[in-house]
């Protein structure tokens, strides 16, 4: 009985011995690489600027620039929210930058895409509600106002859509078209 108990004893000596040399032996593991692909029905964005965890993230068809800042471990303190539509639905390719307080940055770094300049006399709801300062509802008056009084003729015809003053108009100037 002595010499099985010797024995077994022997055995988890080795073992332990053969951990306490791999775990010197074998190299420090850094971080591991994060590698974000899209599966059907998701969307990559990379989101920079003024939030704690800036990079690339795969999302779910569908969801909005305000799940993007979640993802991206929240806005910084200095964010410039006023500058970002939160409600924006997200695109494939997307960069989203949240600026700092009192940055003075360019409407196609806030929300630039990979897609064409949106025509306002044809696009739909969900194209409509890409735009900067533009939500779902606003996207509704464009299109109510457009059935309603025809094609708009020139882009400046949009400032006509009750709730779009001039602040909106400035921030989707550059994304829009009628042609």
């Amino acid at each position: 009985m002595k010499t099985v108990i010797s024995g077994i004893l022997g055995v988890l000596s080795g073992f332990l011995l053969a951990g306490a040399i791999l775990f010197f032996v074998l190299p420090e593991r850094g971080q591991p690489i994060i590698i974000a692909t899209t599966t059907p029905g998701s969307v990559l964005c990379q989101i920079d600027g003024a939030v704690h965890n800036p990079g690339v993230y795969s999302f779910i068809s569908g969801e909005r620039v305000q799940d993007a800042v979640i993802r991206a471990g929240g806005l910084q303190d200095d964010a410039d929210i006023t500058a970002i539509n939160l409600a924006q639905v997200l695109s494939d390719g997307q960069k989203l930058y949240i600026p700092a307080k009192n940055e003075r940055i360019s409407t196609e770094i806030l929300s630039e895409s990979e897609t064409a300049i949106i025509n306002i006399n044809t696009a739909t709801l969900e194209q409509l509600g890409t735009l900067p300062g533009i939500g779902p509802s606003k996207a509704a008056d464009i299109v109510t106002y457009r059935e309603q009084k025809g094609v708009f003729l020139n882009i400046h015809d949009i400032l006509n859509v009750p709730g779009i003053g001039q602040s909106i108009f400035d921030k989707i100037e550059t994304l829009i078209t009628v042609n």
